[in-house]
This record gives structure tokens, sequence and C-alpha cells, in this order.
């Protein structure tokens, strides 16, 4: 946690409090509640409650157990508490505003975190809901008639809300003019109108999202109810009957994973991984997100070559396939192990033969060839014990697959992935995000590593992954979680804690990349050939693209330099029949375009021109002669080139 913090501007600028605590990963708060009459503040936590009388400038500890939640009797010094851990766990009662108290509700250690709430229309009236201890499920609803004296358990139904998550999903919240009406939410959302005896489900379909942190009923207009959890904000105006969701334009999804379409001129095809809100999809330019699968949603592939072909997983390497673009998908499980994957299960799909994908469970990698239509798809390649974290194949040589594990090893295969061996151990160097491969050198590659102080965050090798390099330099001290070369590889891009930089350099010095990117973790880069764009994904504030660097145009002699040239990536690419090649060059000397083999020997010349004048031009390249490979085209001006791949797929 970072703390209690405060805004005197509506939100504008926020100060951190004075509050001390525990700032390691596992601590944090739960809540900061100011009383209504003299807005005296709490603040409680996974081991105080604390209280301030003048705006959080001071605080004291009240108790040093663990408390979740407080409650205020309007008018009074009396307050209500659920102390979730200790001998005195339960629900405490305060008279004189929190400085002693006494346990009101104690059945040992079978409860566990919860809530608690006064009847606006009674204040005689309380509810509290508690979570069971064994299982994360609910220990039960709880009601008082009498201020919190004395506690009558009204439902000890275990899976009231049908999940067993009640460590982090809770609400609970009383009608102001109706204390026998009541709502509970946890992964579920359930309604009782005879005090909290039954409950009947009041969502449907996801609407309101599931896994709810919070609910309230408006005290001016009692029907009008809010809930809030992993999918936002929901609105309803008549006590839960009917719901509007309000956050469809918050842009705050926490994604993993950024997938786009290599075959789309323009970066109009978008599937993202997001947590708690499944596969999410925006296509033809649109603003907004649509929902397509449920789940924790993580890694995302478009088919380089056919966008109706999406391949996506969800937590702990659940993998599916869509053959209509997103609109629906279907699970593509055969032949994988009965293994889970780690969280953010790897996936990565061969450039060279985009039918040809990589994943990994918890001990084995996998490979599946003819993704689009396999019904076994997937068969182990190399059983280690253990799971990769990141996997990729390079754009160079798809004979060439690289692997980074849990333990810092690297393994690499040359014949396709169908054997892998141990080429290095990173592991003192810290924990690995991501590998990638270099576009143009298949003995080339980068590792992304964690952690916060631990100085190594890039990683490089340049013979096999024998030796490796670290080209951190003046990076931010913080986690790199991923990173993106583009196909003429000038610059290097990564994906930090604290926003995306690049290098011009190799690494030997990195600046901030772009402006207008929220402070947010990003968590993928996906670079968008086509249009020149870089399509970053964060943690928090959705997906975010900014146009890659145009450069200078000539050299102080005049002499043209790759920064004169433009080549977009062809469209299709992988191309079966025909592509089209978009060029322009500012250049007083003859200007060619080329096609070349792996080799480097000449395939086809394509288009020429006198001089680059700077006019864009666009040709059409008749691939259906050569036979399926990758292929390089090269736009020439004297000594200044660009090159972009091209793949040429088997029919």
């Amino acid at each position: 946690g970072v703390g209690v913090w405060k805004s005197t501007d509506a939100g504008s600028s926020w100060y951190e409090t004075s509050i001390t605590y525990d700032r390691s990963i596992t601590n944090g708060y739960y809540f900061v509640k100011a009383r209504p009459e003299d807005g005296v503040v709490y603040a409680g936590s996974r081991d105080s409650l604390s209280m301030s009388t003048d705006f959080g400038e001071t605080w004291t500890t009240l108790l040093t157990e663990e408390i979740t939640d407080v409650a205020f009797d309007p008018g009074t010094q009396r307050m209500y508490a659920i102390q979730r851990n200790g001998s005195n766990r339960g629900i405490l009662v305060s008279t004189d505003g929190g400085a002693t108290w006494v346990n009101k509700f104690n059945d040992g250690s079978n409860t566990s975190r919860g809530r608690i709430v006064v009847s606006r229309s009674n204040r005689n009236i309380l509810y509290a809901l508690l979570g069971s201890s064994d299982d994360n499920g609910w220990y039960g609803v709880l009601r008082s008639n009498d201020r919190g004296e004395t506690w009558t358990v009204t439902n000890s139904d275990h899976d009231l809300t049908n999940g067993k998550q009640s460590f982090i999903h809770q609400a609970l919240a009383i009608r102001p003019n109706d204390p026998n009406t009541v709502i509970v939410g946890g992964v579920q959302l359930m309604r009782s109108t005879d005090g909290g005896v039954t409950f009947t489900r009041i969502d449907s379909g996801n609407v309101p999202h599931a896994d709810n942190l919070g609910a309230i009923w408006d005290p001016v207009a009692p029907g009008r109810l809010w809930v809030w959890g992993d999918g936002g904000v929901w609105r309803s105006p008549d006590n839960g009957d009917n719901w509007i969701a309000l956050s469809n334009d918050f842009r705050n999804f926490q994604i993993y994973d950024i997938g786009t379409s290599a075959s789309s001129a323009s970066v109009d095809v978008l599937f993202g991984g997001a947590q708690d809100n499944g596969i999410q999809r925006r296509i033809s330019g649109g603003t907004e997100w649509e929902n397509v699968n449920s789940g924790d949603g993580m890694v995302c592939l478009v088919h380089r070559a056919d966008p109706n072909y999406v391949f996506a997983t969800i937590q702990n390497g659940t993998h599916f396939r869509s053959t209509d673009g997103g609109a629906t998908f279907e699970t593509m499980e055969t032949g994988l192990s009965d293994e889970d994957g780690i969280r953010v299960t790897p996936k990565v799909a061969d450039p060279n033969d985009p039918e040809t994908m990589f994943t990994s469970t918890k001990t084995q990698i996998f490979r599946a060839t003819n993704a689009s239509t396999c019904t076994t798809c997937w068969s182990s390649v190399d059983n280690t014990g253990q799971s990769a974290v990141s996997l990729a194949v390079s754009p160079v040589d798809g004979n060439i697959v690289w692997a980074v594990m849990e333990d810092g090893t690297v393994r690499r295969s040359s014949d396709g992935g169908s054997s892998f061996s141990q080429v290095a151990d990173l592991s003192s160097s810290g924990t690995p995000t991501q590998i990638a491969a270099h576009p143009a050198d298949s003995a080339r590659a980068f590792v992304t590593l964690s952690g916060y102080g631990t100085g190594v965050h890039v990683l490089t090798t340049g013979n096999d992954g024998a030796t490796w390099f670290d080209r951190t330099t003046n990076l931010p001290d913080v986690p790199v979680n991923a990173i993106a070369i583009p196909q003429d590889h000038h610059a290097v891009y990564v994906a930090t804690d604290v926003g995306v930089y690049s290098t011009t350099n190799q690494g030997d010095s990195w600046e901030p990349y772009g402006t207008d990117l929220p402070f947010a973790i990003v968590t993928d880069l996906e670079i968008h050939e086509a249009s020149g764009v870089l399509v970053a994904s964060t943690f928090g504030r959705g997906a975010w693209v900014v146009n890659l660097p145009a450069t200078s145009n000539v050299d102080d002699e005049g002499t043209p330099v790759a920064s004169n040239l433009l080549l977009a990536a062809p469209v299709p690419n992988p191309v079966a029949d025909v592509c089209t090649f978009r060029f322009a060059a500012h250049s007083e000397v003859p200007v060619n375009l080329d096609v070349f083999d792996v080799g480097g020997r000449l395939v086809e010349h394509v288009a020429s021109a006198g001089s680059g004048d700077g006019a864009v031009r666009e040709v059409v390249w008749d691939a259906s002669q050569v036979a399926p490979g990758v292929y390089f085209a090269a736009l020439r001006a004297g000594e200044a080139r660009v090159v972009r791949k091209v793949t040429v797929a088997g029919r």
C-alpha cells in the first residue's frame, strides 16, 4: 500500500498524510471513513485502526489488529467495527469514538473479513456480513435490533453469492427507508426484503458485472442504488430491478496484454486481456471496448494473415479461439496436459507461420500447428518441470524459438521448437518478464526483468544466448515489463512501471518516449508496422497509441540517409498472392524497391524512381511466383536503405 492521501481541491491534486504504516507490498488500507458530525477520520488497515481529528495532519492508533470496516451511530460517539484476526475477532462496539472497544459477537476463529452498516431509518438496526475463515466462503449475514448489543445470524448460506471470494469481494447496503431490504454482494449480487433471512439474485448475464466491492443507496432518492466492483460502477433506479452501466467512458481497464491485426492498414482491430473484464475488443476505429469473453483476460493474438482468427487466454492458461473476428470464442485446449499454466500464461505465434503457436503449462512447453483449424491442437515439446514466463520466435528464422523460464534460465530451440536446451542462467539478474527476438538477426534476443532496486532490467545477447550484456544504463530502477523492436530496428522500446522508454543507440542511453501517456504501469507493447504506430497497454488506464518517430532528412553533406526513406510494412503480411507496398523518399539519387531472400539474393526488382521527390507511392508485388518463406523488401537510395520483412504464406 501507499498510505492515506488527501485532496483539498476536489481531487485535482493529492498529498500524503502523516499516517505511519508498513510499506510492504502485503500491507494496505481497507477504508477511510469520516464521521459526518465532526469530520473525524478513521482508517483501517491490516494491522491497525487509526483516527485523525485534524483532517489527516496527525493520527492516533486506536487498535492494533486488522480492522476491515467501521460504521457510525449518527449524532453520537457510538461506532462499530469488524475485526478480522486475533482472539477478539468479530463485531466490536465503542461508545467513546473508538477510544475503547467491547466485543459483541465472537465465534472464535470461524469468522474473517466483514462489512457492517447502520440503518438510516432505524439506527437500532444494523447488519453485518462476515466471511468464513476456512475457505473464503460466507460465515453469514447477521442482524442486530438493539444497536449492536446482540446479534442473530439470519442467513448462514456458505455459498450465498456463488463463489468463495469473501477475502476481497464484499458489499453490504440497507435501503434508507426500509431496514428490512438489504443488499449483499460477492461474486453475485443478492437482495433480501425480509430482514436478511432469504435472498434473491438481482444480477444477470454480467449486468451488473460480477465481483462486487461496494454498494450504497441514495439517501435522497431511496430507490436509487449504486454498486461498484471489478467491472466499474452501475446504477439502478429501482432498488436493483434494472441497471445502467456508468463506466463505459472511464478507460480504466487493467490490461495485461494487447493484440493488433498486422494485416490491417491501420490500428482498427485491437484486443486486450483485462483483469476481471475478460477479453475486450475494439474494431473499426471505434472508441468503445466490447467484452467478448469472460474471466480475467490475458494474452491476445490476432492471426497475421486473417484477422477473423483470434487467439486468447484467460487466467491460469485456459485457451480460446475465435473464427469470426472475436465475436464468439471456443476453447482450444485439446492436447494440453490437465495442469494449469501460470496466471499470465505465455503464448506466441510464429511470425513466419502464424499457424504455429507456442504456450506453456507449469511444467511443459507446448506447440500447436494449423492453429486456425486444428482439433487436437497442442503437443508437448519440452518437459522442464517449470513454466516459461515468455516465449519468442525469431522473425528471421522460424527454427529459432526462445523461452525464458520462471527460474531465470533461458532455453533455445534451433529446430522449430521440437527440442530445447538451456543456453543461459540469468537468475542472478532478477525476475524475468519477457523475451523478444531481434527482427533481423536470429542470434540476438532481449530479456526484460522486474524488481525495484535490483539495477538490472534489460539484457541482450548477440551470440545465440551464450553471453548476455546489461543494457539498463539510465533506465529507472523499476520493473521493465515488455519490449518491442520495429522491423527496421532503428530503436528499441520498453514498457516500465513508470512509462515507455526508447533507445536509438542499443541501450547506451534511454529516454522517455511520447507524451500524454498517463502515469500507470505499462504492461505490454505492440508495433503496428503498417501504420507506424506503437500500442501500449496499461494496468489501470486502458490502451494508448503513439506514432513512431519520423527521423531527419539528410546528413551534413546532403547525402540521403535511411531517415529520408519511408517504406510501410506490406499489406497484407503474410501474403499468399499479392501485396501492396507504400513508399516515399527525399533523394537526388535514384530510388529502388527490391525484394531479397534470407540469403541476400535478389528475388525481384519491384519499382524504381529517378529521384525521390517525397511523394507517397503505392506498388503491387505479385508474390504468387515465389516459394513460401521469409523475404525482405529493401527501399534504397544510394547508401541509404530501409528494410521490411515479408512473409509469403503457403498456398
